[in-house]
């Protein structure tokens, strides 16, 4: 397991948190290894020792990791005293003024983001791809905590390892919906040999700026093309399948016997879909708990 900690928040003794990968853990095969997604078809007893092992780095007193069905929304979940609530929630925010109760987020290529009163003792972890950073979940987090008594001037927020935005190509229909949104958005964009690029780390940073967020921590991690590739294999594999799968049909039609491009193309997807999983579950993994 690789630990990736700011440095403005280590600072503080009343906090422990991190970024993690998925190294060191029990999960085999496509999950290998230290797979903590419940929502995975991974072996589910695997989870439960992988999600223990996490437990113990951060604490011998941390309750069990709280964590959330992400949906790519700008939905927040609030835990004070009185939250208890037996179902896992849709969400995509978590924020708590509870003490040793660990609150987690799952990334691949969407970027994990931190959020901490040192004074009000409120924290919030924040799952936010490009639809909930363009449906402003940042900025509800920042206001919700600001209506609950936080201050801005006390407030710390960490942006962690996330895809850059050269290995984060778009089309142009994505851009427009930037633009028209805010036409000041088109500094995200970077054109380079024909093709489009998105800057959703910085996105991500001036949405934190225009809230008047002042001490941000920006965890610059030089590459990520394993999640950029991630992606890619994604979008090909589910763009493609229907019209594989047509092909066979037709294949079949006229032939006795199944061809051969069409295995060569089977076993292909069949090799993607072994090892994409192991890119997917390659994940940042945001863990913070507030103790007093």
């Amino acid at each position: 397991m690789k630990l990736i900690r700011s440095k403005k928040l280590t600072k503080i003794k009343n906090l422990k948190h991190c970024f993690f990968n998925s190294i060191g853990g029990h999960s085999k095969d496509i999950y290998k290894s230290l797979n903590c997604g419940p929502g995975s078809k991974d072996n589910k007893k695997d989870i439960k020792k992988n999600l223990q092992i996490v437990r113990k780095k951060i604490g011998k007193k941390a309750k069990n990791i709280f964590l959330v069905n992400q949906i790519h929304s700008n939905k927040l979940i609030f835990i004070n005293k009185t939250y208890n609530n037996k179902v896992k929630p849709r969400a995509d925010a978590i924020i708590t003024d509870q003490t040793n109760i660990p609150i987690a987020v799952l990334t691949a290529d969407c970027t994990p983001i931190l959020i901490y009163d040192n004074k009000k003792r409120m924290i919030a972890a924040i799952h936010a791809g490009w639809k909930g950073a363009f449906k402003g979940i940042t900025t509800k987090v920042i206001k919700f905590m600001v209506k609950k008594g936080c201050k801005l001037e006390n407030i710390i927020a960490v942006i962690g390892p996330s895809i850059s935005q050269k290995n984060y190509e778009v089309k142009e229909d994505f851009k427009r919906k930037f633009i028209q949104k805010n036409k000041k958005n088109y500094i995200f964009f970077k054109n380079k040999k024909n093709k489009l690029y998105f800057d959703l780390t910085n996105y991500i940073y001036a949405s934190l700026k225009a809230v008047k967020v002042k001490n941000i921590d920006f965890l610059k991690i030089n590459s990520n093309l394993i999640g950029a590739s991630a992606s890619t294999l994604c979008t090909i594999h589910c763009l493609a399948t229907p019209f594989l799968f047509l092909a066979s049909t037709c294949s079949k039609s006229c032939c006795s016997g199944v061809p051969s491009w069409w295995l060569w193309l089977d076993y292909s997807f069949l090799i993607i879909s072994f090892f994409l999983p192991s890119f997917v579950t390659a994940i940042v993994f945001m863990l913070c708990k507030s103790r007093i």
